[in-house]
Parts: C-alpha cells; structure tokens; sequence
C-alpha cells in the first residue's frame, strides 16, 4: 500500500489554517469565516481542489455521488495501480479512501469528469459559489499543491 500527506505524515494536515498562506480571507458575514481550514476541500469545495490537482499534475478528475455525499477527487493509474488523489494525499487504499464518507464501498458510482462547467456543484446550503469565491478557492488550493507538492506527485510515489 502507499500513502502521502495526511495518510502518512501528517494526521493533522486537514486542521491547518489558511492563514499560513498569505492569501485574504473571505468571510460570508462577520461571524463566520468560510475559508478556514484545509478540510474544507475535503468537504465543501473538493471540485474546486481537484481542478487544481488536475491542472497541476494532469490528472483525471472523477466523482462520486452516493445519496447525500458528493465528492470529486482525481485517479491516475501506474503499472496497474489505481491511485485515488484528493487534499489528503495519495493512496492506493480503497477502502481507507471512502471511509472518511461512511458510505458502502460497493454501492458507489464514480464518473470520470470530461471537462469542468463553469458552474461548481456543491450539496453545502452554506453558500452559492460566485465567481469570486471559485477564483479564490482555486488559488487556496493551488498554494496547498505547491506548498505540499511531496503529497500530491505521484512521481514521488512511482520512483521508489
């Protein structure tokens, strides 16, 4: 089995702040802060993640949806190997992928992403993505692949 980021190194990488990467903040309303933490591509804006993952390493973005729970997140296959790749990291674990989304393993349709709309699909009620908010997320998740790129490449994993 392989693992980067979160999986292996870091158990806490989710929790980190956004501050840390210089970027201005946006809040929806003076109480609450909707760019906190790195967790929020892991649920709330994963499409917005993946596209920068995508970008970054050519990836092929696919996404599952299973009652409720809608998540976007990239595979790339090596020498038979399929990597799953979202915030997290990489691995090639299956069924540690799925488990943060307490769903059946068996029961989930995947469809891989010809292109992205313009629109980005999110199940939050908390806000509509504008432009502005899909700009500013795009950036967050750029700076995140470049800060922790070890945890995205999948060159890192296929030299060893």
């Amino acid at each position: 089995m392989y693992y980067t980021g979160y999986y292996k190194d870091d158990p806490n990488f989710l929790e980190k702040n956004f501050d840390e990467f210089g970027i201005l903040e946006y809040s929806i309303d003076n109480d609450l802060n909707f760019f906190d933490k790195i967790r929020l591509f892991l649920h709330g804006m994963c499409e917005l993640f993946a596209r920068a993952l995508s970008e970054k390493y050519d990836y092929n973005v696919y996404k599952f949806f299973y009652e409720n729970k809608l998540h976007y997140y990239c595979i790339y296959y090596f020498k038979n190997i399929k990597f799953y790749i979202d915030v997290r990291g990489i691995t090639n674990d299956r069924n540690l992928f799925f488990r943060e989304f307490s769903i059946e393993i068996d029961s989930i349709e995947t469809n891989k992403l010809d292109n992205f709309d313009d629109k980005v699909e999110n199940i939050s009620t908390l806000v509509e993505f504008d432009e502005y908010v899909t700009n500013l997320g795009l950036e967050y998740a750029r700076k995140i692949i470049e800060k922790y790129e070890i945890y995205y490449n999948i060159n890192y994993i296929i030299k060893k």
